[in-house]
């Protein structure tokens, strides 16, 4: 049950991680498109001259790309933030387990050697039925 949580919990982490970067990809990819039709339109209307609207894409598309790298990485950190806080409450929850399995069955120990003990220390244990009638009969 816990290994299966925790399977699906990376799972979903992934998950989540893969969506991003693809969600990344399809903004580089609309960014791009969109500088393209700029780039046109200005060379259209001859607004400003040819080098200056390349000088100014390669500004615009270098001020994105580092954008877009720092926001990555911050996704990467915080993923990997939320991965080791998983795997450290994962391990905090086995060790509280095994601690708890552990007293129990220590516990179920002592009962049972207890029980043993009392039922061992009864007249029925000491002189059974069976012996109690054998002696009466020697007697």
């Amino acid at each position: 049950m816990i290994n299966r949580n925790k399977k699906e919990r990376t799972e979903s982490l992934n998950g989540l991680g893969n969506r991003l970067e693809l969600g990344s990809k399809s903004y580089q990819d609309k960014f791009s498109k969109m500088l393209n039709f700029w780039e046109h339109d200005l060379m259209n209307i001859s607004f400003i001259l040819e080098p200056e609207i390349k000088l100014q894409r390669r500004s615009l598309e270098e001020g994105f790309r580092v954008q877009t790298q720092n926001i990555m990485e911050r996704n990467k950190q915080f993923f990997a933030a939320i991965e080791l806080d998983q795997s450290r409450s994962f391990q905090t929850f086995e060790e509280k387990k095994d601690y708890f399995e552990k007293h129990w069955r220590k516990l179920k120990h002592d009962q049972a050697i207890q029980s043993f003990l009392a039922d061992i220390k009864l007249d029925e244990y000491v002189w059974p039925e069976e012996r109690v009638q054998l002696y009466q009969v020697r007697l």
